[in-house]
């Protein structure tokens, strides 16, 4: 059993001088984290000394030509955490600038690791996105220490900016309140916008405008300044992705200007969740209750959840409730979202109304996402409506089936078990083949699908036919 920190400390004080140095030469050289550890620990009061050895990992990282698997990647990643986390607690504490030098340079190894890395789950590009934020926090500790002429960041920036392929600089710059100077910021504004304004919109240029619009909207959100956003996309495009202009408003909603929010999303047309929901909070940041109550029916409308329902039913008074009743049940009735509307009218106690839309549905359902169908049918057999449900399976099978995915035949066999075990409580399948004529059909459709037969095959699932 592992001693824990407290005994440990006990038992370590009461070890002679001699036994702690045949310990710590015990541990030196089993392992190199250990090894680098103890080093950098008997330089923590030698600064400049503890830098050049932080340096020199660094620099042995990137000069490695081994290439990094996806399956090492994590373990890889960690190394650097660790390396970073050294010089946050070894020496941005005390020794600000110095940090500030190390970590650049911990940056500045990004491309050489990357470009040998299949870090597909990102967790190495992290690492670096980690040491931005460190390095803004290193920069703050600095400017309470010791006095910077405004532009002195800023001229670092540039030169950082030298050797950034992957903009990990670049992307850092929204989170510069603080450690750059409002000065500086408004100068690197300037910049960005000029270049916008001055750089042709061809091809050929084309890199350097994206840099200055990703950079104008970085330098915005460290001015806290969302007009200035907006008109990075301004000067970016004449003819912005309406995904764009929902970017604007949400930044302006972050920074709590409903009033320009609700000037972009009322003009993007035909409204979409996402543009309702955004909607919703200006609204509800301006404390509008009639025009929340009209986008939550709005919502509603588009999308016939209990979610939505739910919400609308609290922004309305008892007394309508009734007739909000009535009214989400027509809306659901002609809702084009199947799953959606069905699951909120079993909710509202209308299972044969639940039942009628999914008959309509008919092929249709196939369209929609297997999770959604799987819930909805559990929902029915809930409310005791077999039929229900085994329309929800019987979309799920028949998908896989189309679609000839084989990786889903030992699902789709699953599938012919749950509707051989509802048929058993059907009594009514309206103007549907029953399970013994809708195997017969299934077998005649997809005959050559023999990875799926072979599952079931000579089994009570194929019974009667």
């Amino acid at each position: 059993m592992a001693t824990d920190s407290k005994d440990l400390a006990t038992r370590l004080a009461k070890l002679g001088k001699a036994d702690m140095i045949d310990l710590l030469l015990d541990l030196h050289g089993r392992h190199s984290d250990i090894d680098n550890y103890i080093d950098r620990y008997l330089l923590k009061n030698s600064p400049s000394e503890l830098a050049d050895s932080l340096r020199q990992s660094i620099r042995q990282l990137a000069r490695s030509r081994r290439f990094i698997e996806y399956s090492a990647s994590f373990s890889f990643a960690a190394q650097l955490q660790q390396l970073l986390s050294d010089i946050q607690g070894a020496l941005l504490p005390d020794h600000p600038m110095l940090a500030c030098e190390v970590i650049v340079e911990f940056i500045d190894s990004h491309d050489r690791i990357l470009l040998r890395s299949d870090d597909s789950a990102g967790v190495v590009a992290d690492v670096y996105q980690e040491a931005t934020l460190l390095l803004i926090s290193a920069i703050k500790v600095a400017r309470t220490n010791q006095h910077f002429e405004d532009g002195e960041w800023l001229s670092r920036f540039d030169a950082w900016r030298q050797h950034d392929p992957y903009h990990f600089y670049l992307n850092m710059l929204k989170e510069t309140r603080g450690a750059f100077s409002e000065e500086e910021l408004r100068r690197l504004a300037w910049r960005y916008q000029q270049r916008l304004k001055s750089v042709p919109a061809d091809r050929d240029e084309a890199l350097k405008r994206q840099e200055a619009f990703q950079g104008l909207q970085g330098v915005s959100k460290a001015l806290e300044t969302p007009k200035l956003y907006e008109e990075a996309l301004t000067l970016y495009t004449h003819q912005p992705h309406p995904q764009d202009m929902i970017d604007v408003a949400r930044n302006y909603l972050d920074f709590l200007q409903p009033v320009e929010a609700i000037r972009i999303l009322e003009k993007l047309q035909p409204a979409q969740k996402e543009t309702l929901e955004l909607l919703l909070s200006a609204y509800r940041q301006q404390n509008n209750e009639t025009a929340e109550k009209e986008i939550l029916n709005r919502l509603f409308t588009l999308e016939p959840s209990t979610e939505n329902f739910q919400a609308l039913l609290a922004s309305t008074p008892k007394s309508e409730h009734q007739q909000m009743l009535n009214d989400a049940i027509t809306k659901a009735e002609r809702a084009d979202n199947g799953t959606l509307a069905a699951n909120l009218l079993l909710e509202l106690n209308q299972p044969s109304k639940a039942l009628n839309l999914l008959l309509r549905q008919g092929n249709q359902l196939q369209q929609y996402y297997y999770g959604d169908l799987l819930a909805l049918a559990e929902s029915f057999k809930e409310s005791k409506v077999p039929l229900g449900a085994i329309l929800c399976y019987r979309a799920l099978l028949e998908d896989i089936l189309n679609r000839a995915y084989s990786k889903a035949y030992l699902y789709a066999a699953d599938y012919v078990q749950s509707l051989l075990e509802l048929d058993q409580n059907c009594q009514d399948y309206a103007h549907l083949p029953n399970h013994s004529e809708y195997l017969h059909q299934l077998r005649q459709s997809h005959s050559n699908k023999k990875g799926f037969w072979s599952r079931v095959d000579g089994s009570v699932l194929l019974k009667g036919l």
